[in-house]
């Protein structure tokens, strides 16, 4: 069986190009239990003057807690952005809980 095909997790990318990737390219130590091991990810920031690359590792527990978090993602628009045509994203205040 061979390596499998990179995930892009978090994609996020403007009209001029600029860009945002998370991608999770493999398992760090294939032969532990799927689940159970590290990721091996990259952040690519591509815009006009920089590429950049950052390779970082993911657990399990990193990724429900983002999964977590992106839930209470909720878009917001004024009247006049969502008539331009632009959107951002802010929290729902009513699912943050304080930290322990």
């Amino acid at each position: 069986m061979g390596e499998p095909e990179p995930v892009d997790l978090i994609h996020l990318a403007d009209a001029d190009g600029d860009r945002c990737i998370v991608r999770v390219t493999g398992r760090y130590q294939p032969g532990i239990l799927t689940g159970h091991d590290t990721l091996r990810a990259d952040v690519l920031v591509s815009t006009s003057f920089l590429d950049a690359r950052l390779e970082l590792y993911l657990l399990q527990r990193d990724l429900s807690a983002w999964e977590h978090e992106l839930e209470g993602l909720v878009p917001v628009a004024t009247r006049e952005s969502a008539a331009a045509g632009v959107w951002s994203l802010a929290f729902d205040s009513t699912r943050i809980s304080p930290c322990a």
